[in-house]
């Protein structure tokens, strides 16, 4: 079973299927590269081996078996009565997790591995897909998911261990705290150790002295935190005590009964923070408190702008203006390196999403009414998404430009969130635009670049910038929440935990050390301390939408079915960037196919 090594996936396939094989097993690549899993199929077959005890031996080894299914398939006797059933009982003991993947239409129902779950979503067989792509890509992000839950298994196999040392020696369990390892739960460790130690003698104690120092916070990858939460049942439930969640998995987590509610005596708190309701609420009942609200904001070379006779980029035109002019002429910095005006995000973090939500909201006067309360008909809805879209994965096409065969930029189709830190920390890119729970990691990332010796870079941060011909600014909103999971061990305590963190001291403690606070208070106070104008940004943010001049309520929505929808939608915009670029489709035909896609998956897949 699963280790400390990749993840091992065993394909099984007919050798007639080897088109279907060799794209899927592109896509399968990439998570490879990221060392997530280690895929094996015959292909890897030495001369001279015996062949039939290699497969038999990697079948066995296997932690993950995909089984390619397809008339062809089944009618393989060496798949039949060889691999089949070895597969079975691997997953009847739980050796290995089994997926189906269904190729073409075929009797698969009747056979014994109908009783796993399928992919594609659906059983669809991939042949009938109108974007085989798409359906390669959902296949891989489901493996990717099982790896990451593997993973997580044996990071928990090894927690129990830790566990059951301390449980000698305090004869009870820890308390555990469960984020993303970023800078707002890294914040929220910071803050609640120092109070531990009693260097911020002015805050609140701690309410947790009985447990001493028998606290243990977990912070992971945000990929392994979501696989997490999908695959966790209400009876194995969440081993931790407080668990920071994207606040669009509350109502997946709650109709699941992953979290429990929240003491009604934290419902004090609720006017001190923003968008308190909207992020922690689930049917009018409270089951989380935010850890960290976050919007986007524009962070700029202005250094470069202002050489190059640049505008700052505050109106949408300006936005692309910029990217049109990078284009006619070049951009270098002070030592001759060229400067990409921008990097769109990859299909490796759903920042993606947001990508294209800023040219939805930047673009089209009429997204209060998908956004908003009253939903349009699909058709009408798709109809209002056009133009945004056009202007998205044209911008793709333009970018595309940029990419450095050398490595020196990362492509954009490629890219992940930390890549674009990264890259405008280096001096890299002109603008790009990032959430302020980023902040932290980028001052640390140009304070290391200046280190380095390369010159300080003068960065601005700006608000969003605002609507083609609109006096107004569309944001996001985003964030996590802090949750009691059902199986708790202290959920007391964890409710006490709450409590003392959504004190407006240790709010502003918790703000110093690079948390994202929602509390009122503590970001209006930041308006002028954040180094660039990133507070100002943030809270020009607020005020649209405190005065109506922004509409997030697609984003907000915490449904059940939500992440699934803007996964297959991410997919797809994948997909359609990609055919941009390469040139294969034009962005209006790209941009029809997308709003398609959009209507059928996303719209129509939230009720």
């Amino acid at each position: 079973m699963a280790s400390h090594r990749s993840i091992t996936v065993f394909v099984s396939y007919a050798h007639q299927d080897e088109d279907h094989h060799r794209r899927l097993a592109e896509f399968l690549r990439r998570l490879e590269e990221e060392r997530k899993i280690d895929a094996w199929d015959d292909r890897a077959i030495q001369p001279g081996t015996d062949w039939g005890e290699e497969i038999a031996q990697r079948l066995r080894e296997a932690d993950i078996i995909l089984l390619l299914v397809s008339e062809n398939f089944l009618a393989s006797k060496y798949v039949r009565d060889r691999e089949i059933p070895e597969a079975l009982k691997l997953a009847e003991t739980r050796s290995a997790t089994l997926v189906p993947v269904i190729l073409e239409p075929c009797d698969w129902q009747s056979q014994p591995f109908a009783r796993w779950q399928a992919m594609p979503p659906k059983a669809a067989p991939v042949s009938e897909w109108p974007d085989r792509d798409s359906a390669y890509a959902l296949v891989a992000q489901r493996v990717g998911a099982i790896a990451d839950s593997l993973r997580a298994g044996v990071i928990e196999a090894e927690g129990d261990q830790r566990q059951r040392q301390r449980q000698t020696v305090y004869r009870q369990y820890p308390f555990r705290l469960l984020g993303e390892d970023y800078d707002p739960f890294r914040a929220f460790e910071q803050v609640f150790r120092r109070v531990e130690t009693g260097e911020f003698g002015r805050l609140p104690p701690l309410p947790l002295r009985p447990l001493g120092d028998r606290v243990e916070f977990v912070g992971e990858e945000y990929q392994t935190i979501l696989s997490l939460l999908r695959h966790s049942g209400p009876l194995a439930g969440l081993p931790y005590d407080l668990a920071a969640i994207p606040y669009p998995l509350l109502g997946q987590c709650v109709e699941r009964g992953l979290i429990q509610p929240l003491n009604d005596r934290l419902r004090e708190h609720e006017n001190d923070f923003l968008w308190w309701s909207e992020m922690g609420t689930y049917e009018g009942r409270l089951y989380g408190v935010p850890l960290s609200a976050l919007t986007m904001v524009l962070a700029v070379r202005e250094d470069l702008l202002e050489a190059n006779g640049l505008p700052r980029p505050d109106r949408w035109e300006d936005y692309l203006g910029i990217v049109d002019a990078a284009a006619a002429r070049p951009i270098v910095d002070g030592a001759g390196r060229p400067v990409a005006p921008d990097l769109l995000q990859g299909r490796r973090h759903v920042a993606i999403w947001y990508d294209w939500l800023n040219h939805l909201y930047a673009c089209d006067a009429n997204d209060r009414e998908i956004y908003g309360d009253s939903l349009l008909a699909p058709d009408a809805a798709a109809e209002t998404l056009r133009q945004g879209t056009l202007s998205y994965l044209s911008l793709a096409g333009k970018l595309a430009r940029h990419a450095d065969g050398r490595g020196e930029i990362p492509h954009y189709a490629v890219a992940n969130w930390d890549d674009g830190i990264e890259q405008f920390a280096r001096g890299r890119l002109l603008m790009h635009f990032l959430f302020t729970d980023a902040l932290e990691t980028l001052r640390l990332r140009m304070q290391a670049t200046g280190a380095s010796g390369d010159r300080a870079l003068k960065v601005r941060f700006l608000p969003m910038p605002r609507a083609a011909g609109l006096p107004t600014r569309h944001g996001h909103v985003e964030g996590w929440v802090l949750c009691v999971p059902s199986r708790a061990h202290y959920p007391e305590a964890a409710n006490d935990v709450l409590d003392w963190f959504l004190d407006l001291e240790v709010q502003r403690a918790y703000a110093l050390w690079g948390g994202a606070s929602a509390h009122r208070t503590v970001i209006e106070e930041r308006t002028d301390v954040d180094g660039g104008g990133a507070g100002r940004a943030f809270w020009q943010s607020v005020e649209d939408q405190a005065e109506g001049r922004a509409s997030v309520g697609l984003v907000k929505y915490k449904g059940p079915g939500v992440m699934p929808a803007v996964e297959r939608v991410v997919a797809n915009l994948y997909d359609a960037v990609l055919a941009v670029a390469r040139g294969q489709q034009s962005a209006e035909q790209a941009t029809h196919q997308l709003i398609w896609k959009v209507a059928q998956r996303l719209l129509r897949g939230l009720d």
